[in-house]
């Protein structure tokens, strides 16, 4: 299964924020997912996780738990202010043995876009 996540909101466009954000993100998500499963960033604010030998029922339950955890996140800031972000996540599963993974990627981009007009911070399933 493959799980397409676009980090929400403005913090990456600052540096300092940004970086931290992109930190926060990924050290939730490693410590989140299995040592099958494969994260990366796909992107300036996408990332991607590959969910080996994974239902599409518990694929979405990843990335819901994802997204719950992502949006509680606090990043503190050296001025004492703090970054909250949000996700937007698309979710798609390989159809048949002759589907590339762009056919999956695109699937779920799909479906990321979806959530993103319907009002972002949510999971949607391709």
């Amino acid at each position: 299964r493959q799980i397409l996540m676009n980090l929400a909101g403005n913090a990456v466009k600052f540096t300092e924020a940004g970086d931290r954000v992109l930190v926060a993100l990924a050290k939730a998500c490693m410590y989140e997912l299995r040592d099958v499963d494969v994260f990366g960033r796909f992107g300036g604010e996408e990332f991607t996780i590959t969910l080996p030998e994974t239902s599409i029922d518990i694929a979405m339950d990843v990335a819901e738990r994802l997204r719950q955890l992502l949006s509680e996140i606090i990043v503190p800031l050296d001025d004492g202010s703090n970054v909250t972000f949000s996700v937007s996540i698309g979710v798609s599963q390989l159809m048949n043995s002759k589907e590339t993974l762009s056919d999956i990627l695109n699937r779920a981009d799909g479906a990321l876009y979806t959530a993103k007009e319907g009002g972002r911070n949510q999971v949607v399933a391709a």
